[in-house]
C-alpha cells in the first residue's frame, strides 16, 4: 500500500486521530482476507506436528512454525523451536538439528537477547562444523555479524559478514549471498562509506529479485532508501521506500512494516513534518503489536526529532527521555538475562525431557503394534514363498523349453547368415575375376602401345638419323622432315609421361602430396604449352580466369589432368573452333559443396552418345584426331584415377557435332 499516494496528511491532531481510526479499521478488514489463507498453512503445519508418524517431518514443521512466529511472539516461537529440537534426538539427520539451533539464536536476536542469541548460534556453528554443513556455517557467521552490528562492534561485524560471504560464494548460495551483501551494506552505511554501502545493497537487491522472495526484496529497498537519504538524494530515497512498502503491504503477514514506516518517516522529517509524524504513529502501532524494544527505541527517537523540528521542546525532551530509558533498559536487560537465562534454560530443558519421555512412550506403543503386525506378515510371507517355489518350478521348465527353441532358431539364423556370406563372397569373387580380366586386357593393350606406338616413332627417328649419318640425306631434305620428327618425339614424350604416371599410380604405397595451390597458374601454364599447337591448327585456346583461385590437391597430378584434357580438346577441334578453360567455386549442396569446378570446353567434333560411356571405362578406348593424331586410350583413365584420389569427381557433357565439356571438381581451400 502506498500511503503517500493515497493520503495527503497536512491536518490538525483531531483529523489525524480520525484518520488513524479509519486506517486501523481498514487494516483489520484487509488483514482478515489474508488470515484465512495464512491460518490454513499454519493449521497444516500444526496438523503435521500432531499426526505425522515421522519425527523428522514433525521437527521440520516445528521449525517453520518457530520461524513464522519469530516477529510476533518470543514465547510461542521458542516453544515451537524447542519442541522440534527435542525430536531431532530420534533421527540421524543432524542438519535439521543445526538449523533449529540456529533458528533459536535468530529468535533471541530479534528480541534483543544478545547473550542467548550468541550462545545458541555458537552451538549451531560447532554442530555445523562437526557434520561439514557449510551452508549452516555460513549462516552462523552471518548471525554473529548481525549480533556484533547491533552492539556497534562494526569491525568484528565486517569480519563475520565477509567470512559468511566467502562460504556462500563458494557454494553459489544466492540467498546467503543476498544476506551477506545486505549486512555489509549496513556496516558501511554506519561507517559513512556510502558508495560501498550502495554497491553492496544494489547487489543484494539484484540477487533477491532473481530469487523472488518478497520480504528480502522490500528489506533491500528499505536499506537503499536509508543510504540515498544519507547521501542527500531525497527523491530516490522516497521512491525506494515507497516501493518497499507497496511490496510489503501485498504480503500476508506484512513483515517488518514498522521498520519500513520508520525509514519513510525519517525521510519526511526534512520534507513534511506532518507526514513524518503520521508514519511514526503507524510504525509505533505495528511495533506495539510485535513487542520489539529495539524498534520502540527508534520510534521514540523519531518523535524526539519531529518535535524538536517543530520547536515543541517539552514534547521533544519527553521523547528523548523515553528514547534513552528504553535504550538503557535494552543493554541492562541483556546483562541481567545472563543470570535469568539459566532459569529459562532449566525450564526448556525440563520441557525437552518431558517431550522426549512422551516420544519414548509413543515409540513403545508403536513397537507393540508392529510386533503383532510382524506375525501376520510372516504368515503371509510363508504362503507367498510356497507359491513362488511352485511358480519357479513351472517357470524353470518353461525356460528350458524356450532355450531349446531359441537355440534351434539361432542355428537356423546362423545357417542363413553363412549362406548369405557365401553368396556375397561368390559375387565379390566374380567381380574380382571380371576386374582382373579387364586389367589383363588393359595391360595387353598397354604392351601393344609400348611395342607399337612408342617403338614406331623411335624407329622413325633412328632410321632418319642413320640416313643422315651415311650422308645420303641433304641438308634441305633433312630440314623438311624435322617437323615430322618433332611431332613423333612429342607424341612419344606424351605417351611416355602417361605410361610412367599410370605405372606410378598402380604401385602400392603411392603418396599423394596435397597442397594449397593456385589453379589459375596451372591452367595458364598449360594454355601457354599448347599455344603453338592450337595456332598451327587454327584453333583459339584461352582461359577465362581473371584472378587466383586456390584449391587443395596434388599439384603434379592436377597438372597432368589439365594437360591431357587440353591435349584432347586440341586433338578433336578443327580450324575456327574455340577451346575455353574456366574454373569457379560451386554454390551447390551435397557432394559438390565447398568445391571448385574446372571446365575444359571446346566447339569441336563432339562425342557420340554410345562412346561417352567408354571414355572412363578403363578399356583403352581411343579415336584419331581431326588431323589424324593418334591416341593411346590411357589419358582419360589416368585423369579419372587422379581426380578421385584428390577427393573430386570427373564427368563429360557432349553432343556429336557440337563440341564437348569436360568437368572435374577439387576441394576448395
Amino acid at each position: 500500500m502506498n500511503f503517500e499516494r493515497n493520503y495527503t496528511f497536512i491536518c490538525p491532531k483531531n483529523t489525524l486521530y480520525l484518520y488513524l481510526r479509519v486506517f486501523f479499521f481498514s487494516l483489520l478488514i484487509l488483514g482478515l482476507t489474508n488470515i484465512s489463507a495464512q491460518s490454513q498453512n499454519l493449521d497444516s503445519l500444526e496438523n503435521i506436528t500432531k499426526t505425522s508418524k515421522y519425527d523428522e517431518q514433525k521437527a521440520i514443521a516445528y521449525q517453520k512454525l518457530a520461524w513464522h512466529y519469530r516477529n510476533m511472539s518470543l514465547k510461542k516461537s521458542l516453544d515451537y523451536a524447542h519442541a522440534g529440537l527435542a525430536l531431532t534426538k530420534n533421527f540421524t539427520n543432524r542438519k535439521i538439528e543445526a538449523d533449529i539451533t540456529r533458528t533459536i539464536g535468530v529468535i533471541y536476536l530479534h528480541y534483543v537477547y544478545h547473550h542467548e542469541s550468541l550462545e545458541w548460534n555458537q552451538k549451531a556453528l560447532l554442530l555445523s562444523q562437526e557434520i561439514d554443513y557449510e551452508e549452516g556455517v555460513g549462516f552462523c557467521y552471518d548471525n554473529f555479524g548481525v549480533n556484533s552490528y547491533y552492539q556497534k562492534k562494526y569491525t568484528r561485524a565486517l569480519e563475520n559478514f565477509e567470512r559468511a560471504l566467502a562460504i556462500f560464494e563458494k557454494l553459489n548460495h544466492k540467498e546467503g549471498m543476498g544476506y551477506s551483501y545486505t549486512h555489509l551494506g549496513w556496516v558501511y552505511m554506519e561507517q559513512k562509506q556510502y558508495q560501498k554501502a550502495l554497491d553492496y545493497t544494489l547487489k543484494a537487491l539484484e540477487l533477491r529479485r532473481k530469487v523472488g522472495n518478497i520480504p528480502p526484496i522490500a528489506g533491500a529497498l528499505r536499506d537503499l532508501a536509508r543510504i540515498y537519504e544519507r547521501m542527500g538524494n531525497t527523491e530516490k530515497a522516497q521512491k525506494a521506500i515507497k516501493e518497499a512498502i507497496d511490496i510489503i503491504y501485498k504480503t500476508k503477514t506484512k513483515p517488518f512494516l514498522d521498520e519500513h514506516l520508520q525509514a519513510l518517516a525519517h525521510i519526511y522529517i526534512d520534507v513534511n513534518l506532518d507526514s513524518a509524524y503520521k508514519y511514526t504513529q503507524l510504525s509505533e502501532y505495528f511495533v506495539n503489536q510485535r513487542g520489539n524494544k529495539r524498534q520502540k527505541v527508534h520510534v521514540y527517537k523519531l518523535y524526539y526529532q519531529i518535535f524538536l523540528k517543530k520547536n515543541d521542546i517539552p514534547k521533544a525532551m519527553e521523547y528523548q527521555d523515553l528514547h534513552y530509558a528504553y535504550k538503557d533498559s535494552i543493554y541492562n536487560d541483556d546483562i541481567d538475562r545472563n543470570n535469568a537465562s539459566l532459569a529459562a534454560k532449566f525450564e526448556y530443558d525440563q520441557k525437552e525431557k518431558l517431550l522426549v519421555l512422551e516420544q519414548k512412550q509413543k515409540r513403545a506403543e508403536i513397537e507393540n503394534q508392529l510386533q503383532n503386525q510382524r506375525w501376520v506378515i510372516y504368515t503371509i510371507l510363508l504362503i507367498l514363498l510356497f507359491l513362488i517355489l511352485l511358480g519357479y518350478v513351472f517357470y524353470r521348465n518353461f525356460i528350458e523349453k524356450q532355450k531349446f527353441v531359441d537355440k534351434l532358431a539361432k542355428s537356423n539364423l546362423e545357417l542363413k547368415q553363412l549362406n548369405a556370406q557365401i553368396d556375397q563372397q561368390n559375387e565379390e569373387l566374380t567381380a574380382i575375376t571380371e576386374n582382373l580380366k579387364e586389367m589383363d586386357a588393359f595391360k595387353d593393350k598397354l604392351f601393344s602401345i609400348i611395342s607399337h606406338d612408342l617403338r614406331s616413332p623411335l624407329a622413325q627417328v633412328q632410321g632418319t638419323l642413320s640416313i643422315l649419318e651415311s650422308g645420303l640425306l641433304e641438308q634441305d631434305e633433312f630440314m623438311a622432315i624435322v617437323p615430322s620428327l618433332a611431332k613423333s618425339i612429342q607424341v612419344s614424350s606424351e605417351l611416355l609421361t602417361n605410361l610412367l604416371s599410370w605405372a606410378k599410380s598402380q604401385m602400392s604405397g603411392q603418396t599423394i602430396e596435397k597442397q594449397n595451390f593456385d589453379i589459375q597458374e596451372t591452367i595458364d601454364v598449360n594454355v601457354k604449352l599448347f599455344e603453338k599447337t592450337s595456332q598451327s591448327k587454327g584453333i583459339l585456346l584461352k582461359s577465362s580466369l581473371e584472378k587466383p583461385l586456390f584449391v587443395l590437391g596434388d599439384k603434379n597430378m592436377i597438372d597432368l589432368v589439365i594437360r591431357n584434357l587440353t591435349n584432347n580438346a586440341v586433338k578433336f577441334c578443327k580450324k575456327g573452333n574455340e577451346i575455353t578453360i574456366s574454373a569457379q567455386e560451386t554454390d551447390a549442396q551435397g557432394k559438390d559443396k565447398n568445391m571448385v569446378k574446372v571446365c575444359i570446353a571446346d566447339t569441336g567434333v563432339g562425342i557420340s552418345e554410345k562412346n561417352i560411356d567408354k571414355l572412363f571405362a578403363n578399356k583403352g578406348f581411343t579415336q584419331k584426331g581431326t588431323s589424324g593424331e593418334k591416341g593411346t586410350g590411357l589419358g582419360l583413365t589416368l585423369c579419372k584415377d587422379f581426380i578421385e584420389k584428390n577427393g573430386g569427381r570427373i564427368w563429360v557433357e557432349s553432343k556429336e557435332g557440337e563440341g564437348s565439356r569436360f568437368y572435374f571438381t577439387l576441394p576448395v581451400v
